[in-house]
């Protein structure tokens, strides 16, 4: 009678475990899909660069260019403000979701090469963008070449040029986060303006907000030159076409917006599949830190519960403005970190594989993400990390090969992390810790595994699968 007791007690023991599993994982694949299908949205950047010299050959190209947007062909879309001082003189830029594609730099500098300004890019390995018109073979011409580069190992690209005549215009191009070329174009013969530059991670998922801005601005264009001929059929196909993109565009932002929840404890909770006893146990740890009554902690208050000196501060700053939270960016609210917007940092470090903790600590100094920081920056990490030893540190670094050029790539970082695991080891470190207070290591381990088992069933059914090499 006992054994039969104890062995019904194991059968509803085990049906309870594989019940809570199956919830666990059926939240989990929803949640990943969501993620893997914002992941797939191909990133759009500028992959060709004309200029028009004049009203009449200005026309002409915008005309070409609507048919071919009409007729669903690859289209070039002007720059907001042109550029000419005597002349009528607009930047067209067409986009392109081929990755190899990408222009990665933009430089200006003067046609002629006695002139101080001027640039040979093909010694940079750039290749030059010349009017026929902008030699400055009349008097009244600009003298001015634009040169670009296409470089496939670069992590961003330009999506976006821009040109600034005031201080509001920079303003609200630095906001924008746009990066200002340093040529003033008055000196080419241009106009008194500068040329500004958006990059964007090649992974980066599409801003559709932004899209739709410059959908709009499109579509007014199309409009005013629909209203001198009206009854052009061409030109009215373009703005209906325009406005049912527009819209598509707009439900397309409603749902990206649905698939990242806002509240930071309800992303964490469908990130992880968080049941309401494990949300307990995080509300526990977290009110063990010191100050936590409040309802809010520290950034020095996480660091020490953790078990971390204070010289890890900035780059813990750096892992919760990764996932989002605003108050970290901003040093002087570096106290008003309350119990959700702490729990999406920590399950968005915890999960962090190798490569991705190597990719944290890279742009932590990689600013404006261009794909390199400086050896200065990659000692001052390092520093950081080894506050303790910082002179020791310093010596040991004397006998690395660092990149001569004065920058390192990620993928240097790389190869310098799998030659001397030592050096970044407190990233890694960080994370052991705080998996340890929260939750428990094992706990993390186990969620590690499902996850990525969950994602290649995912991608072997969807018949995306990674092929070993």
């Amino acid at each position: 009678m006992l054994s039969i007791l104890k062995s019904k007690i194991v059968r509803t023991a085990s049906t309870s475990s594989e019940i809570k599993d199956g919830i666990e994982e059926r939240k989990m694949r929803s949640t990943i899909r969501k993620m893997m299908s914002q992941q797939e949205k191909k990133v759009e950047c500028v992959s060709e660069i004309v200029l028009t010299f004049g009203k009449e050959e200005t026309e002409l190209f915008a005309m070409d260019s609507l048919v071919a947007q009409n007729e669903g062909m690859p289209y070039f879309r002007r720059c907001s403000k042109e550029i000419g001082k005597h002349h009528q003189i607009v930047i067209w830029m067409r986009s392109s979701t081929a990755q190899s594609g990408f222009i990665t730099e933009l430089k200006v500098g003067h046609a002629i090469s006695a002139h101080h300004l001027f640039i040979n890019g093909r010694d940079y390995g750039l290749l030059p963008i010349l009017h026929e018109r902008m030699k400055g073979d009349q008097r009244d011409e600009p003298t001015a070449c634009l040169w670009y580069k296409k470089d496939t190992a670069s992590l961003t690209a330009i999506d976006d040029i821009a040109v600034s005549y005031t201080r509001k215009d920079e303003q609200i191009l630095r906001k924008e986060n746009y990066e200002k070329l340093p040529t003033n174009l008055e000196e080419l013969g241009l106009a008194p303006a500068y040329l500004w530059i958006r990059r964007v991670k090649r992974t980066s998922i599409p801003n559709t907000t932004k899209d739709v801005t410059r959908m709009k601005t499109e579509l007014k264009d199309c409009t005013s030159m629909l209203a001198k001929d009206p009854h052009d059929p061409i030109l009215r196909a373009m703005v209906s076409k325009m406005r049912k993109r527009i819209r598509f565009a707009q439900a397309e932002e409603d749902v990206r917006t649905k698939c990242n929840p806002t509240d930071p404890l309800l992303y964490a909770k469908e990130f992880l599949a968080l049941t309401t006893s494990e949300i307990d146990r995080l509300r526990s740890s977290f009110g063990r830190i010191p100050s936590s009554r409040s309802g809010y902690i520290s950034l020095q208050d996480f660091c020490r519960y953790v078990g971390e000196k204070d010289a890890l501060v900035p780059f813990i700053r750096h892992v919760f403005k990764l996932s989002g939270a605003n108050a970290a960016t901003d040093k002087s609210a570096s106290d008003c970190l309350d119990f959700g917007t702490t729990v999406k940092a920590i399950a968005c470090y915890c999960m962090l594989g190798v490569e991705e903790i190597l990719q944290s600590i890279f742009s932590l100094r990689d600013h404006k993400d261009q794909g390199s920081i400086s050896n200065r920056d990659f000692l001052d990490v390092l520093s950081m990390f080894h506050s303790r030893h910082c002179g020791r540190t310093t010596r040991a670094l004397r006998g690395l090969d660092l990149p001569e050029a004065g920058k390192m790539s990620f993928g240097r970082l790389q190869h310098l992390h799998t030659s001397f695991p030592h050096l970044l080891f407190p990233a890694f470190r960080l994370q052991e810790a705080i998996q340890r207070r929260f939750l428990g290591c094992k706990w993390w381990q186990r969620k590690q595994r499902k996850f990525y088992e969950i994602k290649e069933t995912i991608r072997r059914d969807d018949g995306t699968a990674t092929r070993p090499n």
